[in-house]
């Protein structure tokens, strides 16, 4: 099913669940309500992958196969010997091997990769932190709505407007068209204000829960920026350096040989890397031009980012056998080829990560609009703003 989008534009496809999503009713005629309603349930189905069309496993932020490369990665990165003695026993040399292939350079560059992995754990802690904040975060949330709907139940006015089912001005012109004389108004009497300020407290704590919910995901993102940009622009680079000085220093034809398809194969891998991240950036610029919710689909749907993957992890697998055999043969080379390949791995995971992180985002907002917009309604004493 491809739909086009509400602008007419047959060239940006629509996932047909958004497109249901789009298309339902209003649930409220509040639309910061609808807002936060929708979007909170889209990205909790894409998440979970509770939806034949959505093609990533399921995930809040990282799916546990990202969680497990990651892992990987730190458990490279740790391994690595980080005191000097350590090293020259790692290559088993003490100098005279050339230009960046003294000892002293290789504890620079495995002391940058060390520090870079070891900041994995914490960043996984608060990850998973994220889960848990919401399950409680719900049960509270389980509570206030109880509580509310038992304090809305005593407001002689809410009832009114339940009962006849008001929600927009119009509403409540065509009732006391209806009704005429005996239409009972709306307006709160002085029991009903007070009872509202009960409402309103509630709503005032709720909006603290979600604002220290958003900090934390806001904070969250933040690490995950400084990760990803630390992985491209420092350890990244000197792997590579590293490698290229090994390229050029003397080794075995077969050595060489096999070197030489792994790094040709790590320049494919790379390139379906870029193709993966430009149509994942290809879905972030078409959302304001669908004018949806704010949600960012890439990762979650679409033949054409399934297909990268699926191509990417058919390479990943051919070398993983060829890193295998290079290490029994190379142990330096075989080690900074393995650290070089989990970084590749990484990075698709920082694009999904920083993708998932940014939907999180954007709901914890739309609900932190939708609250405040309630709390101060009911600060001002009325049942529904007309």
């Amino acid at each position: 099913m491809n739909i086009c989008s509400p602008s007419g534009n047959k060239d940006i496809p629509m996932n047909p669940m958004f497109y249901n999503v789009m298309q339902a009713l209003p649930l409220s005629g509040d639309l910061k309500a609808d807002e936060a309603i929708k979007t909170a349930e889209l990205f909790s189905t894409m998440s979970s992958a509770n939806d034949k069309h959505v093609t990533r496993a399921p995930g809040l932020i990282l799916t546990k196969e990202q969680i497990i490369n990651l892992k990987k990665y730190e458990l490279a990165g740790l391994a690595l010997p980080v005191e000097l003695e350590d090293v020259i026993v790692y290559l088993g040399y003490s100098k005279g091997a050339g230009a960046g292939l003294e000892p002293e350079d290789f504890l620079k560059s495995f002391n940058l990769i060390h520090r870079h992995a070891r900041r994995w754990s914490p960043l996984r802690t608060d990850l998973l932190g994220i889960g848990s904040k919401l399950k409680v975060f719900a049960g509270k949330m389980l509570v206030y709505g109880q509580s509310m709907e038992e304090i809305n139940g005593d407001v002689r006015a809410g009832k009114i407007v339940d009962h006849h089912q008001i929600k927009t001005l119009e509403d409540v012109t065509r009732l006391s068209l209806e009704l005429g004389k005996d239409f009972p108004g709306i307006e709160l009497d002085e029991n009903d204000k007070e009872i509202t300020q009960e409402i309103g407290s509630h709503l005032t704590d709720i909006l603290d829960l979600i604002a220290a919910n958003l900090a934390d995901a806001q904070t969250i993102k933040k690490e995950l920026d400084q990760f990803g940009l630390d992985l491209s622009l420092h350890v990244g680079p000197e792997i590579q350096r590293k490698m290229v000085a090994i390229d050029n220093s003397s080794l075995p034809a077969d050595v060489a040989k096999l070197n030489l398809d792994i790094e040709q194969r790590a320049k494919d891998i790379d390139e379906k890397n870029k193709e993966y991240k430009a149509v994942v950036q290809q879905s972030l610029n078409s959302v304001s031009s669908l004018n949806i919710v704010g949600l960012a689909l890439g990762i979650y749907f679409g033949v054409e980012a399934e297909n990268v993957r699926a191509a990417r992890n058919e390479l990943m697998t051919q070398q993983t056998a060829d890193i295998d055999t290079l290490q029994d043969k190379n142990t330096i080379l075989g080690s900074l080829s393995r650290v070089k390949f989990n970084l590749q791995n990484l990075a698709t995971i920082v694009v999904d990560a920083d993708v998932a992180t940014k939907n999180l985002i954007t709901v914890w907002n739309k609900l932190f609009l939708f609250i405040e917009a309630s709390a101060v309604s009911a600060s001002e004493e009325t049942v529904r703003n007309f």
